[in-house]
Protein backbone atom coordinates (compact mmCIF):
# COMPACT_ATOMS: atom_id res chain seq x y z
CA UNK A 1 0.00 0.00 0.00
CA UNK A 2 1.15 3.58 -0.33
CA UNK A 3 1.47 6.02 1.98
CA UNK A 4 0.59 9.81 2.04
CA UNK A 5 3.75 11.75 2.88
CA UNK A 6 2.44 15.16 3.19
CA UNK A 7 -0.86 16.49 3.32
CA UNK A 8 0.32 20.19 1.14
CA UNK A 9 -0.93 20.57 -2.44
CA UNK A 10 1.71 20.37 -5.12
CA UNK A 11 2.23 21.37 -8.44
CA UNK A 12 4.09 18.83 -10.38
CA UNK A 13 6.51 21.13 -11.13
CA UNK A 14 7.39 21.20 -7.20
CA UNK A 15 7.00 17.38 -7.33
CA UNK A 16 9.63 17.46 -9.75
CA UNK A 17 11.87 19.62 -8.24
CA UNK A 18 11.80 17.44 -4.69
CA UNK A 19 11.79 14.32 -6.58
CA UNK A 20 15.43 14.90 -7.66
CA UNK A 21 16.98 14.81 -4.47
CA UNK A 22 14.43 12.54 -2.68
CA UNK A 23 16.48 9.34 -0.94
CA UNK A 24 13.26 7.18 -2.14
CA UNK A 25 10.81 6.60 -4.79
CA UNK A 26 7.41 8.30 -4.78
CA UNK A 27 4.47 9.06 -7.19
CA UNK A 28 2.83 12.24 -7.82
CA UNK A 29 -1.02 11.84 -7.66
CA UNK A 30 -4.09 14.68 -7.12
CA UNK A 31 -1.23 17.01 -5.45
CA UNK A 32 0.38 14.72 -3.29
CA UNK A 33 3.12 13.11 -3.08
CA UNK A 34 2.83 9.23 -2.44
CA UNK A 35 5.25 7.07 -1.20
CA UNK A 36 6.14 4.19 -3.66
CA UNK A 37 7.07 0.98 -1.83
CA UNK A 38 10.05 -1.56 -3.65
CA UNK A 39 9.29 -4.96 -4.66
CA UNK A 40 10.08 -8.01 -2.54
CA UNK A 41 12.74 -10.51 -3.98
CA UNK A 42 9.85 -13.16 -4.23
CA UNK A 43 8.19 -11.03 -5.95
CA UNK A 44 10.78 -10.09 -8.62
CA UNK A 45 11.86 -13.97 -9.14
CA UNK A 46 8.33 -14.68 -9.54
CA UNK A 47 7.76 -11.66 -12.15
CA UNK A 48 10.49 -12.16 -14.10
CA UNK A 49 9.77 -16.22 -14.57
CA UNK A 50 5.92 -15.14 -16.08
CA UNK A 51 7.96 -13.10 -18.45
CA UNK A 52 9.90 -15.86 -18.87
CA UNK A 53 7.83 -18.08 -19.42
CA UNK A 54 5.06 -15.93 -21.68
CA UNK A 55 8.36 -15.00 -23.79
CA UNK A 56 8.80 -18.56 -24.26
CA UNK A 57 5.38 -19.60 -25.49
CA UNK A 58 5.39 -16.54 -27.80
CA UNK A 59 7.90 -18.19 -29.47
CA UNK A 60 6.43 -21.48 -30.33
CA UNK A 61 3.40 -19.72 -31.55
CA UNK A 62 2.96 -18.00 -34.93
CA UNK A 63 1.95 -14.70 -34.30
CA UNK A 64 -1.37 -13.19 -36.43
CA UNK A 65 -3.27 -10.01 -35.81
CA UNK A 66 -6.65 -11.31 -35.38
CA UNK A 67 -7.93 -9.60 -38.71
CA UNK A 68 -5.79 -12.11 -40.14
CA UNK A 69 -7.16 -15.18 -38.80
CA UNK A 70 -10.37 -14.45 -40.94
CA UNK A 71 -8.71 -13.13 -44.32
CA UNK A 72 -8.80 -16.44 -47.18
Amino acid sequence: MSAVLEKNRYTAEDYLMLEQSASSKSEFHDGQIVAMTGASRKHNLVSGNICRELSLAAQKTPLRSRYQRYAR
